[in-house]
């Protein structure tokens, strides 16, 4: 099913990701600017594609044939179908879509959910890059720089808080202060940058993966797709599958990588991550961060009494 409206087409994420392993170089130019500048590349010419990838026309056109379109103008059609059906009326789609599943929809965004998580299970399990990502992590000496951007902030930030509760020097870049992109110079061999980029792509990650490249740090992308830019620009990729109901993705598989991510991180290095968790708990109690257990009033408390009698005049 389609994600929000300005993201790309469904199909041709598809169609890029099925035929990922045989891209040439050109391929890859050109697969990252059309999931880069989409809905732009809906009306693009051939040239306007070639000039904006760096590659030839014959080049595009070789492309669109890989992917099993009749030519390019074939692929534009189906972006086309696509960008007007998402975009033309989404409160008319949206209401013909919930009318149609009505009460089901729920169980709609459940299913998909747990398709979402096993299939990401599946693929970690296949492939040794979670463990890959998981041992750089556990032997990193210098820091570990988190940038998500947009709506991938907040996952940037959950995974920030996992991370930083086991380990130091773990750090969120904001944009909104000096820690980005201000905070990449001082990138270097000894760090990693954990790049989290979902649908669409924000310009500004994808240029901090490149800076941390250039300067030798290791680079993780924790995305939606292998078939995104943000494939070429990492070290290591950890794709959550993030196909949704309605008008919207779903950030569950994304979350379970960076929950299993901060997990393995215990595991491995288990003394280190126990003594910060027992740290982070002293601190907490010194400046009463957290609800004390002997706080809570007893059956028979005053305040107890209270709580009980406003919650029967709320039932009432």
């Amino acid at each position: 099913m389609p994600g929000e409206p300005t993201m790309t087409s469904p199909r041709l994420l598809g169609r890029i990701e099925s035929a990922l392993h045989a891209f040439s170089p050109n391929d890859r130019r050109i697969a990252d600017y059309l999931l880069l500048a989409y809905p732009q590349t809906t009306w693009g010419t051939v040239e306007e594609v070639a000039q904006a990838a760096g590659v030839s026309k014959s080049a595009v056109v070789r492309f669109a044939a890989r992917l099993g379109y009749e030519g390019f103008q074939d692929l534009q059609r189906e972006l086309q179908t696509d960008f007007a059906e998402l975009l033309a009326s989404p409160s008319r789609l949206v209401k013909q879509r919930t009318e149609s599943s009505g009460p089901q929809t729920v169980n709609a965004a459940l299913e998909r959910a747990l398709d979402n998580l096993q299939r990401t299970h599946a693929r970690l399990v296949s492939s040794n890059h979670f463990d890959d990502v998981a041992r750089h992590l556990a032997a990193c000496r210098g820091k570990i720089l988190i940038v998500g951007l947009r709506k991938s902030f907040g996952l940037a930030a959950y995974l920030h808080y996992l991370l930083s509760s086991v380990r130091p020097n773990v750090v969120l870049a904001r944009p909104d202060t000096s820690t980005f992109p201000e905070g990449l110079i001082d990138l270097g061999r000894d760090d990693i940058l954990l790049a989290l980029s979902v649908r669409r792509y924000t310009r500004m990650t994808l240029q901090a993966m490149e800076y941390a490249r250039a300067a030798g740090s290791f680079v993780v992308a924790i995305t939606d797709t292998v078939a995104g830019p943000a494939t070429p620009r990492a070290d290591v990729v950890l794709a959550g599958l993030s196909e949704g109901v309605l008008l919207f993705d779903s950030a569950l598989s994304v979350i379970f990588i960076a929950e299993t991510l901060a997990n393995s991180m215990v595991a491995l290095r288990y003394d280190d991550a126990l003594s910060r968790l027992e740290l982070t708990e002293s601190v907490g109690r010194r400046f009463a961060l957290f609800q004390d257990a002997t706080a809570v009033p007893g059956p028979g408390s005053l305040q107890s009494r209270r709580l009980r009698a406003r919650g029967a005049d709320v039932v009432s």
